[in-house]
């Protein structure tokens, strides 16, 4: 990827009018081992119904009909800025240790926390590319936005996150990850692909009978990105929200209607 900042496009928006004989969106139900060239990962689509769409890239096989999960940790872990940043600066240099083998761009779509713990300022930033790193392991961030703090050199700490949306995989059963959204397509590792992350669609249930019981709504990510009502109990607390039933259920007999799901809008 080149470096820049993600795009958003909105299909079918006002002015747009569509008919029987216009293109349809078919690109969001396509999986490839090449990138599509009009967008880069994390790139976000939203259709006139509401659905979002992230594009993203596999990183083991992901499945539709349930949730997966962002695989990627940590870029670059706690290191120190190698020079000395001006306010209003919009990149920085750091050693990137065991990750020297970074590409260029890798980073891009991806984040950097500055910490800055004398001053109690620290900044968040959006990374926009990176230079391949040198023999030394050295890499320069491009950052989306002006440095408000000047930093100095070798003393202020750094912590640099991927792309989420970089390293999609299918939850694996352990409770110690978070979904993503459902995938559009079925895709294999290394291809790239649409991720729904918000609006209508059916995710497989984990248990039977949901929203069975009066005002059972809400519904909640099990380790397997299958959904399940959330409860007032224990059990459930903590679990990722997943979104909502959307359909009209059947006491004592339904199981998981058409739901809205609701990641990222």
């Amino acid at each position: 990827m080149a470096r820049g900042k993600a795009r958003v496009n909105y299909l079918g928006r006002a002015g747009l009018v569509a008919s029987q004989d216009q293109p349809d969106w078919s690109f969001l139900y396509e999986a490839s081992t090449v990138k599509h060239p009009h967008y880069n990962i994390g790139d976000r689509v939203v259709l006139p119904d509401g659905r979002v769409f992230r594009y993203a890239k596999a990183s083991g096989t992901v499945q539709t009909y349930k949730g997966q999960h962002f695989k990627k940790q940590i870029a670059i872990a706690y290191t120190t800025v190698l020079q000395a940043q001006a306010v209003g600066d919009k990149s920085l240099k750091i050693d990137a240790g065991a990750a020297a083998a970074v590409a260029e761009d890798e980073l891009r779509g991806g984040y950097i926390v500055i910490y800055q713990s004398g001053d109690n300022h620290f900044q968040n930033r959006g990374i926009v590319g990176n230079t391949l790193a040198d023999a030394d392991g050295y890499t320069t961030i491009y950052l989306d936005g002006p440095l408000a703090v000047e930093l100095a050199s070798g003393t202020t700490p750094v912590e640099v996150f991927h792309n989420p949306y970089a390293a999609i995989n299918a939850c694996d059963g352990t409770y110690h990850q978070s979904v993503a959204g459902v995938p559009a397509i079925r895709a294999t590792d290394g291809q790239y692909f649409w991720l729904q992350t918000w609006g209508f669609t059916w995710i497989s249930p984990s248990d039977a009978g949901s929203g069975a019981v009066a005002d059972e709504r809400q519904l909640v990510f099990d380790s397997v990105g299958a959904v399940f009502v959330h409860v007032t109990g224990y059990t459930t607390k903590s679990y990722q929200h997943a979104g909502f039933l959307v359909d009209a259920t059947n006491p004592g007999t339904d199981s998981c209607p058409l739901i809205m799901l609701q990641i990222s809008p």
